[in-house]
């Protein structure tokens, strides 16, 4: 068991902040914020771009705050930051578009707003105040009032803008997927392969005090520039790794670093090279950002390991506990009575209202890539898993696997009857642990496909299977199959739920499905949801359907749709599971970006007051 703790040369007191109120509701986001993205110095705070959003470390306080889709951004992954004009924060987010920050506030520009495409790996700006922004599809650049984009047709050599670095004369030097295009304000300039730099594909560039050009491209070390020629450093010449995705300038010293994908990070001093690694205090050797002060401290962004410090003598860490294991959730359920357990691609997570705990394979999980949890009586837990069944009990891990009976080792779905028997869905059919020994069941004995993806248990016991080639039902004794030419809205169905009033809900890929026991009914995203694509399914106590989709949640109020994504606080428009507790917030997992939980407004009763 990994419980996330502070580590190194000194520590700070830590919180965050991530809930907002909206008109929708409340909204609270967890995520994990230790894979680090981008690093800024502004107003004495150092600002993280993470891939769970945006930790902003207040030295003064000792404490960070994050921002996420809660606070205002449109996606959690935040690739990019840069520092405006009037102090204003620039964020550039893998499908958000770019966010501004006013000190108050988020305002997020899209494409809807003229920026090229909503993918951002790199924001900076030039002397007069304009933002450039480089995206998946173009530079975009922020006069004050406007965009313009800039492409393939302008001179920009390739439209994958990865990187940008403005000189002292205001010239945007732009990294690309195929070489390096400067603009002069007039006229494009292309630096391609042929022209001395070791890769087309750029990762970073940088330029130092003497004003020389230093770029990585991927796999081919680094090439610095020097107005004329070009020369090139990898490991042979003492660099830690040819796999550079950042290059920084101590503007005190003048020496650069060069962080690199698991080699560690680099230092040198214009005729020397210094390699650091976790064997010195650095906290992963995959290091991602750079920051620096005129004082020479410095920040490290790293992948998993939160950003390392270092002062020239001692490393320290800076490490958020606040959320998952993994941004990838699959899973989710409640362990009364207010215990969630959250199954990611990197282990299962646990959150008791008050502090986070991750399980890992070391614990004695199967594996980290958890996609099913069932809690079952006297403390039991159940994990399925891409190599079996892990189960722990009074602190004791047990896998099973197919050496045991199971039907196979993926198991992507999980639910315990009213028996207390475990049912799990595989790739090869339906098993089930009972009185001590497995059971398997396959289309030999009815079930419609043997690739199962979701479990439902009804009132009577009766157990519903999703499967690819449509939904099966069991009784203990019989089996039936239902498939589009029964009125099933799609026949492969990934969710499938049993409401109080014995009616069948079905997710599927072509929208929701409903089985009153006569007769079925049909929803798509021209009546209201969100996505045709319906991949998890809750009803609350009010005996509302919430739908989990590709593109967002909806939920269902028996004749009227509503529907959720990033834009109302929403961690990620991909729902992978729900679950809802005894207080009626609804607990959202999500792919890519992390948890949400939401709470409805509740009414406001106030005094009637009398004369």
């Amino acid at each position: 068991m990994k419980r996330w703790l502070w580590v190194g040369a000194f520590c700070l007191l830590a919180f965050s902040l991530s809930s907002v109120a909206s008109d929708s509701g409340f909204w609270t986001n967890y995520t994990e914020s230790n894979h680090i993205r981008a690093l800024l110095l502004a107003g004495g705070d150092l600002w993280a771009g993470t891939q769970g959003g945006i930790v902003r470390w207040l030295f003064s306080g000792q404490a960070y705050i994050k921002y996420t889709t809660a606070e205002g951004l449109l996606a959690n992954d935040v690739r990019a930051l840069a520092q405006g004009e009037q102090g204003q924060i620039w964020a550039g987010t893998w499908g958000g578009g770019v966010s501004r920050w006013n000190g108050r506030r988020w305002q997020t520009f899209t494409t809807a707003d003229g920026l090229p495409d909503n993918r951002v790996d790199a924001v900076a700006l030039d002397s007069q105040g304009q933002v450039w922004v480089g995206t998946y599809n173009g530079l975009g650049v922020w006069s004050g009032t406007g965009w313009r984009s800039y492409g393939r047709a302008d001179g920009l050599a390739h439209p994958w803008v990865t990187a940008i670095v403005v000189d002292d004369n205001d010239r945007v030097w732009c990294g690309t997927g195929r070489g390096i295009s400067v603009y002069d304000g007039t006229s494009w300039q292309t630096y391609p392969v042929t022209s001395g730099i070791s890769s087309n594909v750029v990762q970073a560039l940088a330029i130092d005090t003497q004003g020389h050009l230093w770029v990585s491209t991927w796999r081919g070390g680094v090439c610095e520039h020097d107005g004329v020629h070009w020369r090139n450093y990898t490991t042979a010449d003492g660099l830690a790794s040819n796999d550079v995705r950042i290059i920084a300038v101590d503007r005190t010293t003048g020496h650069l670093w060069f962080g690199t994908w698991f080699g560690g990070l680099s230092e040198y001093d214009g005729s020397s090279w210094r390699t650091y690694t976790t064997g010195d205090g650095l906290s992963s050797d995959a290091v991602v950002a750079i920051a620096s002060d005129a004082q020479s401290h410095r920040w490290f962004g790293t992948v998993g390991g939160g950003i390392s410090t270092f002062d020239g003598v001692s490393w320290g860490i800076l490490f958020t506990r606040d959320g998952p294991a993994n941004n990838i959730v699959q899973a989710v359920a409640i362990e009364p009575p207010s215990r969630l357990w959250f199954g990611t691609i990197n282990g299962a997570s646990l959150y008791d209202g008050a502090a986070w705990w991750t399980y890992s394979a070391q614990d004695g999980l199967a594996e980290g890539n958890v996609r099913a949890v069932a809690v079952g009586d006297a403390g039991r837990v159940w994990f399925g898993t891409g190599r079996g069944i892990s189960l722990l009990q009074d602190g004791t891990w047990r896998t099973y696997t197919t050496t045991h009976g199971l039907a196979d080792q993926d198991v992507r779905a999980l639910a315990i009857d009213q028996l207390g028997y475990l049912w799990a869905g595989t790739g090869r059919g339906i098993s089930v642990f009972a009185e001590g020994a497995w059971y398997t069941y396959t289309t030999t004995h009815g079930l419609a496909h043997n690739d199962v993806w979701a479990i439902g248990v009804d009132q009577r016991n009766w157990k519903w299977f999703g499967t690819a080639g449509g939904l099966t039902s069991f009784n203990g004794l019989d089996w039936r199959t239902y498939t589009t030419a029964d009125g099933l809205a799609h026949n492969q169905v990934w969710a499938v739920l049993a409401d109080a009033r014995s009616r069948i809900w079905v997710g599927t890929e072509g929208g929701l499905s409903m089985y009153d026991g006569e007769r079925w009914h049909n929803w798509t995203s021209a009546d209201g949801l969100a996505n045709n694509s319906v991949h998890v399914l809750a009803a609350d106590h009010q005996g509302r359907v919430w739908c989990g989709t590709r593109e967002g949640l909806s939920v269902y109020d028996g004749s009227a749709w509503r529907s959720y994504t990033v834009a109302d606080g929403l961690a990620a428009n991909w729902v992978k599971a729900m679950a809802i507790d005894r207080d009626g917030n609804l607990w959202i997992a999500t792919w890519g970006g992390g948890i949400s939980r939401y709470r409805e407004p509740r009414p406001l009763h106030l005094p009637l007051l009398g004369r």
